[in-house]
């Protein structure tokens, strides 16, 4: 998994990501991935849709820490296909965000 910087570093020494060249193809597969590479993280990982017609997101919000889900992660999202990953975060905290193809 290679995080490459977006943004500048905020004042709480955190900063915003691309995320590329990660080996899963699924959302659950994304997840386990990060718990299994980085089990000393924390943080959460939000998968959305981009807007449907009616502007409105699907989304959902799965919390981790230290290599394990504090929540499922739901069944309409697991077998989804990663359209693109950002994440935000530094130190021990990492978010990550989602985005499922269409």
């Amino acid at each position: 998994m290679r995080f490459t910087k977006t943004g500048p570093t905020g004042g709480d020494e955190t900063a915003p990501y691309s995320v590329t060249d990660y080996r899963a193809k699924t959302v659950v597969e994304f997840v386990n991935e990060v718990l299994e590479q980085n089990p000393n993280e924390w943080g959460y990982i939000e998968v959305k849709d981009e807007p449907a017609g009616d502007g409105f997101h699907w989304r959902t919000r799965i919390e981790y820490r230290y290599g394990q889900l504090l929540n499922e992660i739901p069944d309409t999202w697991q077998n989804r296909e990663i359209g693109c990953v950002t994440a935000a975060g530094g130190w021990s905290r990492m978010d990550y965000l989602i985005i499922p193809k269409k």
